[in-house]
């Protein structure tokens, strides 16, 4: 876990945080992976049942409590706690208390066992739960050679990335839905119809024609049959190409009959999920499904089909049919990012009402989109997964438009990814993939936040669900845990302007400003959050001008810093709102059917993902220099023509986060070697950004003026048809800030 302050010293009052300008807001990545925690140190983990907790406020002990002999006082509410009971003779003395991992600075980690009925000593004995993945294969059966060959090497690098021990089932989808059945080299396939309306999304229940148990088998002993399976697709597309079959694409039926099959498995998917029965090892009461959908083309046939204009009627009344039978959700350890701010009186008004992700205002009216019903249908969708404790991952491997805004909510509510790849033996598909199966997941997990009095959260951004009854209570769903994460974080506290400013970490407030302009598109078009970015940024110019420089007689408009000299830590802000102003984000009409608006919605999903160092960079790449191959020149420029002609070096790197380039200008001496070699500083680095990161990121090697127009694109702060440019847009920004400082 870690917490990232967008303001690391917090305004005294609320009246000094409005006379900044800046948010104040926590940047929370609950399942991350922590540093050096190895088995050592999880064999020396506390049960979550021995650290004490305020009897006040609930909070855990910390290392910021102060101690006294039978007291120790909560850091959050100041409430004397009893160091008498027998629970609290962990901490009787300094000696005691100097081992105690919830006593040290930083992440405190502690184990929750499942308690069983009988007690040895007062003391609930534990066992171990064992789970085994388990994973549902979903796919296009209408996509052609091509796909097929995509998504065999997908599945191939998504069963290496598999445990031994994962159990695997296989579905694939057109106008029927097909469950195979792998216990044999050879797969048997048995096809259910799907039905456009009605109660059910087939005539009988998928547990009606085969039972769970039966439909997930061993990896190890699948591997062939999987293949096999999907190699049989490309005769179903010859046939259908032939005229034999309906090209129907009914994903939206295919997973809701999907969803209802995990939910009705109860015991018996249990059994199949515990690695073994014996007697110290009990199966796991909350599975955990991943679902890996892969669409070949827009869902076209029944519910959950993007085919359809913005006058479709309103969303439909939810259906009694998605059965959701608990609140728990399923994350990717690394992809989980959450925010909670405190904003001004003003920003609450801004934002208005919370988004529901199903109206377009600023929408052609003549332009083809998603449904309102197809939004709504996987709305549900996602709430039905989380429910299930079952991830819902979509991936559009073909060369057009897809519908995947419709499908954004399966990324925010059950912790799914949305991805859009060309369909080429270079897309990045089956790396992507193989990322998703081997990161760390976790479910029924909760986030509590805790603040001392002087702070109250009002608002969340992420896969949260406030608490029906605290508001200080978010729920990523929850009924057990297993592990247990506690961060403590003090907070130094600023008693003017200038000490907040100067403390603030630009990175985490663009990612948060992020995270609120997403949803503001949604409820009130681009243009409008584009609009709401803009002004913000003119208000914290206008007040920044107003501390640092307060001579408003006479001021011109052209003498209103808008580059913020006096302060550096707010310097890369005026860049990273204007990435974000010029991205995918906010850019185009969002009522094209496009291949470039699956680009965008699955550039949504993955940037709401992510902590804030990564954001900025998809936000503003970063774009440095070398000398030669082995010798770093610049480690920043501005993303500009201009910065590429004085710099005076022969080789650039940009990190677009998704894309990484090495450029070699027209300057670069012909002994100089082409592509660089694997072994050069160059690439050695372009290997470096390429490590961690949620996706996999292209690697590009260019000349200058020979195909390097991908390149030059992501110099956004040249002036091009549409944008007028960096320095264009500095300008607007004084003369806007200027108006405001008249205004006042």
């Amino acid at each position: 876990m870690t917490l990232q302050p967008t303001l690391a010293h917090c305004p005294a009052s609320g009246a000094l945080k409005e006379s900044c300008g800046l948010p104040l807001g926590w940047l929370a990545t609950p399942f991350a992976r922590v540093a050096g925690k190895g088995r050592d140190d999880q064999q020396q983990q506390p049960l979550a049942g021995d650290i004490a907790r305020c009897r006040q406020c609930y909070a855990y002990i910390n290392h910021i409590c102060a101690f006294q002999t039978h007291l120790w006082t909560c850091s959050l509410c100041g409430a004397a706690n009893d160091l008498t009971s027998l629970a609290s003779r962990r901490y009787a003395s300094p000696a005691a208390r100097r081992v105690c991992p919830e006593l040290q600075p930083g992440l405190v980690e502690a184990s929750c066992p499942l308690p069983t009925s009988e007690d040895v000593g007062g003391v609930s004995a534990a066992y171990e739960v064992h789970v085994r993945p388990a994973y549902v294969l979903l796919l296009d059966a209408t996509g052609g050679p091509a796909f097929v060959d995509l998504v065999s090497g997908a599945l191939l690098a998504a069963m290496e990335g598999m445990a031994e021990c994962s159990l695997i089932g296989l579905a694939t989808f057109d106008a029927e839905i097909a469950l195979y059945d792998l216990r044999g080299t050879t797969p048997s396939v048995r096809r259910i119809p799907l039905v456009d309306e009605g109660d059910k999304p087939t005539p009988l229940d998928l547990q009606d024609v085969v039972l769970m148990e039966d439909f997930l088998s061993p990896l190890a002993d699948c591997r062939e049959a999987v293949l096999a399976a999907v190699e049989g697709l490309q005769a179903l597309q010859s046939k259908a190409e032939q005229g034999q079959g309906e090209h129907s694409r009914g994903f939206g039926p295919a997973l809701q009959a999907m969803l209802r099959f995990i939910g009705s498995a109860g015991s018996s998917l249990e059994h199949a999920l515990a690695e073994d029965s014996s007697p110290d090892v009990r199966p796991s009461l909350q599975h955990g499904v991943q679902v890996l959908a892969f669409l070949a083309g827009p869902p076209n046939r029944g519910r959950g089909s993007v085919m359809g204009t913005i006058q479709d009627s309103a969303p439909p009344a939810r259906p009694a049919e998605w059965a959701p039978v608990s609140s728990s959700l399923m994350y990717d350890a690394t992809n989980v990012e959450a925010s909670f701010f405190l904003p001004s009186h003003e920003a609450v008004e801004e934002n208005g009402a919370a988004a529901n992700g199903s109206s377009y205002p600023d929408a052609d009216a003549q332009g083809l989109r998603p449904s309102a019903k197809a939004v709504a249908f996987y709305e549900q969708a996602a709430e039905a997964a989380g429910a299930l404790n079952t991830c819902v991952n979509v991936w559009a491997g073909c060369d057009e438009w897809c519908g995947l805004e419709a499908m954004l909510p399966l990324s925010r509510g059950c912790g799914g990814c949305i991805g859009a790849y060309p369909c080429t033996a270079a897309s990045a598909l089956p790396q992507d993939v193989f990322r998703r199966v081997v990161s760390a997941t976790a479910t029924q997990g909760e986030l509590r936040i805790r603040t001392s009095p002087g702070l109250h959260p009002t608002r969340f951004y992420g896969p949260l669900v406030p608490d029906a009854s605290y508001d200080s209570l978010a729920h990523l769903g929850c009924i057990q845990q297993r592990l247990l994460r506690i961060l403590t974080m003090p907070i130094e506290v600023a008693s003017s302007p200038q000490d907040v400013i100067e403390h603030a970490d630009p990175d985490a407030i663009a990612t948060l400003l992020m995270h609120k302009i997403v949803l503001v598109a949604q409820n009130e078009g681009r243009l409008g959050a584009a609009g709401l970015l803009r002004d913000w940024l003119s208000r914290l110019v206008a007040s920044f001008h107003t501390l640092y420089r307060r001579n408003l007689k006479g001021l011109l408009p052209e003498q209103v810093d808008v580059s913020f000299e006096a302060v550096e830590a707010l310097q890369p802000l005026p860049r990273l709102i204007y990435g974000l102003l010029y991205s995918p984000l906010l850019l185009g009409s969002p009522s094209s059917v496009s291949r470039q608006s699956d680009v965008a919605a699955a550039m949504q999903a993955l940037w709401c993902a992510l902590p804030a160092s990564e954001a900025a960079c998809a936000a503003y790449s970063v774009l440095s220099s070398f000398s030669d191959p082995d010798t770093l020149a610049f480690p920043r420029h501005s993303l500009s023509s201009t910065a590429i002609e004085t710099a005076g070096a022969p080789i650039f790197l940009l990190d677009a986060y998704t894309s990484i380039f090495i450029l070699y200008t027209l300057g670069a001496p012909s002994s100089m070697p082409f592509p660089p070699g694997p072994s050069s500083a160059v690439r050695k680095a372009a290997a470096a950004m390429r490590i961690g990161r949620r996706v996999m990121p292209s690697l590009l090697m260019l000349q200058e003026g020979q195909g390097d127009q991908a390149f030059r694109a992501r110099l956004i702060e040249d002036p091009t048809q549409g944008n007028a440019g960096f320095v264009a847009f500095l300008d607007a920004l004084a003369d806007q800030a200027w108006q405001i400082l008249q205004a006042h």
